[in-house]
Formats: structure tokens, sequence, C-alpha cells
């Protein structure tokens, strides 16, 4: 799948409030809908230069990754791969990217997905 499929199946996506529950819980923060969409989708889901976490995942990144993304204020959605995720930023309320071996964030800051997506997954 390409990245414009990926987004135009992203933007016609379901909200799953089961998953959506889960993840709120497990971070302890309200998840805006546009992350909802993403949790919501049948995974594995591959497209150009990334792979959708599945549920279960994203609520264990941190013990998976060795990274505390909880107390991060991260929530890892889309691996990048090379150690790269998109991240929702919990407080900021944008994405980015996280790199979990350095530990840090990089790139431009976005508040819409799409934006992020189109021009960062590379």
């Amino acid at each position: 799948m390409n990245m414009d499929e990926f987004v135009m199946l992203l933007s016609k996506a379901k909200i799953n409030e089961e998953r959506r529950e889960s993840i709120e819980r497990a971070y302890g923060c309200n998840l805006p809908d546009e992350f909802c969409r993403i949790v919501s989708l049948d995974t594995p889901l591959f497209f150009d230069g990334g792979r959708v976490m599945d549920v279960q995942e994203i609520i264990y990144a941190s013990d998976d990754y060795g990274v505390d993304y909880i107390g991060l204020g991260l929530i890892p959605c889309i691996d990048c791969y090379d150690n790269d995720f998109v991240v929702y930023d919990i407080s900021k309320q944008i994405w980015t990217k996280f790199n979990v071996s350095d530990k840090i964030c990089f790139g431009r800051e976005a508040t819409e997905l799409a934006d992020m997506l189109t021009n960062h997954v590379t």
C-alpha cells in the first residue's frame, strides 16, 4: 500500500471504542480521534515506510522496547523501522518521530498525522 492509499484508508476508518479505551487506560490520557482511527485499523498493516502497531504492542511498548513511553508522555503507533517510531506527544498534542536507541524525538513536529506521514516516513 502506498502512502496516499494509507492516508485515505485512515481518513475513512471507523473508531473502535474498545481499542481506544484500552490505550487510554494504559497511558492515562484521552486520545485524539486521529490516533484512534489508526488503532482501529486491522493489523498487521504495512505501507510505504511503516507498519501500524497493534493495540497490545502499543500498550506494552515500554516493556518491549525498553523505553518509558508512559513517563515520557509519548504513545507509539507506527513502526518506521530502524528503531524509529511515529509517536503522539500527549502534552504537546503533536505527532513526531522517536528513536528508541537514542531515546530522542526528532524531525519536524506536526499537528496532523497526514502531514507527518507524507513528509516524514521514508
